[in-house]
């Protein structure tokens, strides 16, 4: 986990020298992830999860939303709906709920290691 390091300077009361401390204080930096939505002919959406991970950018195709929540999450689109608590996914805040509620529940429930995935590993296709 990458970890933010900040520099603190203090002035010593018997010298005009600064006394340079360097303390380290351990603040994850929290993980960016949202959820790409395309329609095909406003019929269905198709959801591409793109998140950062130690190696960078990764993105996963997961294929149709009603899909993919009934056969990966198990759950019924209303049961995430209710979890995350907006059904709002097309705004920035409801997207990175949802975004984050998916990678919780398959790293709890799934037990996925996001690092070691390819592309399509998470399709309900």
């Amino acid at each position: 986990m990458k970890h933010r390091i900040e520099h603190l300077a203090s002035r010593n009361t018997k010298s005009s020298n600064i006394n340079r401390k360097v303390k380290s204080i351990k603040k994850p930096i929290t993980m960016q992830a949202i959820i790409q939505i395309n329609s095909n002919y406003g019929f269905d959406h198709n959801w591409t999860l793109h998140m950062e991970t130690k190696q960078g950018l990764k993105s996963f195709y997961l294929g149709q939303d009603v899909k993919f929540c009934n056969r990966i999450l198990q759950m019924t689109p209303s049961q995430v709906v209710e979890a995350i608590g907006t059904a709002e996914i097309t705004t920035e805040a409801g997207n990175k709920k949802l975004a984050k509620f998916i990678i919780s529940t398959l790293k709890k429930r799934h037990l996925i290691n996001f690092q070691n995935l390819q592309p399509w590993d998470l399709c309900a296709e």
